[in-house]
């Protein structure tokens, strides 16, 4: 059975970019409600297989999993990418030397990033991940679509739904993307990284 990551922050430990309703609501409910129907999907069609390997070939199997899959490893991922509040966030340095290589400058990655945060029609996603040649892009996923299911491997994930940012932003998205930089947890960016490179190893 799959469970939720725990929130590695208290509720409102995300004042002022995200409040402690939108987060409690966010993580106890729209979370709750994927890793449920994640667990039911398992059960009822009796699959053992990892959730990371459905999803790399997620057309094979029944819709629930890419609905509720998608949803739940997105959110794992999104949770974890957030910490309180510093002035004090730098992006380190190896980061800023990944963004040069692959996008030009710090400012375009950042750029670019929100970018095509703001463009997702409707509901969906935006990720920095790493590419098949090790290279890193950003990319959109649709609803709760997965990076895993384009081979593309996620390292910073910015959830679009409305769900994410209504109450704290209404519908200013871009405010919300431009804001929630403010809250990026660099380290745990780093140690997605590490993950994957050592899986080359």
């Amino acid at each position: 059975m799959y469970t939720k990551v725990q929130l590695p922050y208290e509720y409102n430990a995300l004042e002022p970019i995200l409040s402690r309703k939108a987060v409690k609501e966010h993580y106890d409910f729209h979370y709750s409600n994927y890793t449920k129907g994640l667990n039911e999907a398992y059960l009822k069609n009796n699959i053992q297989l990892k959730l990371i390997n459905i999803l790399h070939n997620i057309n094979d199997y029944p819709k629930e999993f890419r609905e509720n899959g998608g949803g739940y490893i997105n959110h794992s991922i999104f949770f974890q990418c957030l910490k309180p509040i510093s002035y004090e966030n730098p992006i380190p340095d190896s980061l800023k030397k990944i963004m040069r290589n692959d996008f030009g400058s710090v400012d375009e990655f950042m750029n670019y990033f929100i970018g095509m945060g703001k463009k997702v029609f409707g509901s969906g996603w935006v990720w920095w991940c790493i590419a098949p040649n090790g290279r890193t892009i950003i990319a959109t996923t649709k609803n709760q679509d997965t990076p895993y299911s384009e081979n593309l491997y996620p390292i910073f994930g910015i959830d679009v739904w409305e769900h994410s940012y209504y109450l704290d932003y209404l519908g200013d998205r871009l405010k919300y993307l431009n804001e929630i930089f403010k809250i990026v947890n660099w380290d745990y960016v780093i140690s997605r990284i590490k993950i994957k490179m050592n899986s080359y190893v």
